[in-house]
């Protein structure tokens, strides 16, 4: 398990000066962020988040503005905004000479969200009720805060950053 990643603004690596608060009550730094993540059994994320301009706010009829894709052995997966889900039925990328189309990703039979998984207070209340975890647990917030923190550890260092984190300071109060 580790992060490997890099930070830029402008196009320039991270500073001191580019250090922020964002619209979140949190800091953050840079325009671009490109990370790698290494998880057990040989999976790999890639992480891109590049700004612009700043059109959050402009309804794009048909631009998404984010999409995860998924490629596997057999199909990519591709989950667009706006788009839903589709499978590209190889795991290689489209040549000129190939008559292989995008798919609709089938739906499950008989698939229903209980009511408990619908509202984050409902799946808290079902997973004291039941001694399990709820869908967004404090393990999960904090692996998530270990990621992003990663990111930037990372991007300072020059090199990997392994999981668990040795560090869990802010790492942008150190800049």
């Amino acid at each position: 398990l580790w992060c490997f990643a890099g930070v830029t603004q402008n196009g320039k690596d991270i500073s001191r000066d580019h250090v922020r608060k964002g619209r979140e009550p949190i800091w953050v730094a840079g325009d671009t962020v490109r990370a790698m993540f290494a998880f057990p059994e040989n999976i790999q994320c890639y992480w891109n988040s590049v700004k612009t301009d700043d059109h959050w706010n402009t309804n794009f009829s048909d631009q998404a503005k984010w999409q995860i894709e998924f490629h596997g052995t057999k199909q990519i997966i591709v989950w667009q905004e706006g788009l839903d889900t589709a499978i590209w039925p190889s795991p290689f990328s489209a040549r000129k000479h190939d008559d292989i189309k995008w798919k609709e990703l089938p739906q499950p039979e008989k698939w229903e969200i209980p009511d408990y998984e619908k509202h984050p207070i409902l799946n808290l209340i079902h997973a004291i009720e039941t001694d399990t975890q709820p869908l967004c647990s404090g393990h999960d917030g904090r692996w998530t805060i270990e990621m992003v923190s990663a990111v930037y550890q990372s991007h300072k260092s020059r090199q990997r950053i392994h999981f668990p984190l040795d560090n869990r300071t802010n790492p942008l109060l150190d800049y």
